[in-house]
């Protein structure tokens, strides 16, 4: 069913009754906060590889991506999963617990300040 524009106070609920999300996206999708919404709720994303989204989910399960954007590669991509009902209940399972361990702002925080005094200590002449 397709239920048009929803508000930000009822996306969770659409998420936690879903089966599946797809992000069928052909141009750059930036960071992919839908994406991690989603799993989030424990809901498998299936995604065209386009912007970050390959990039959350292909440590998740490389077969979440499809094999590119047009809409024979969505079908097939959807086809594999809504065939596999336990493949699909086990990695529903895996899907928040995820993002927890990848995702929570502490996490990104800490990756983020790696990121910064590693490349502050390239520029500042002092390599540790």
């Amino acid at each position: 069913k397709f239920l048009g524009v929803k508000g930000m106070d009822e996306l969770s609920k659409f998420y936690q009754v879903a089966d599946l999300f797809i992000m069928p996206s052909e141009y750059s999708e930036w960071f992919g906060l839908s994406t991690l919404e989603a799993l989030a709720s424990g809901v498998p994303v299936l995604a065209t590889p386009v912007g970050a989204t390959p990039e959350i989910l292909e440590t998740l399960d490389r077969n979440l991506i499809f094999e590119g954007t047009d809409a024979r590669y969505i079908k097939q991509g959807i086809l594999k999963f809504l065939d596999n009902n336990k493949k699909l209940e086990q990695l529903s399972l895996k899907c928040r617990q995820y993002v927890i361990d990848n995702f929570t702002w502490e996490k990104v925080l800490s990756k983020a300040e790696d990121i910064f005094l590693k490349n502050y200590h390239k520029y500042d002449g002092n390599e540790n």
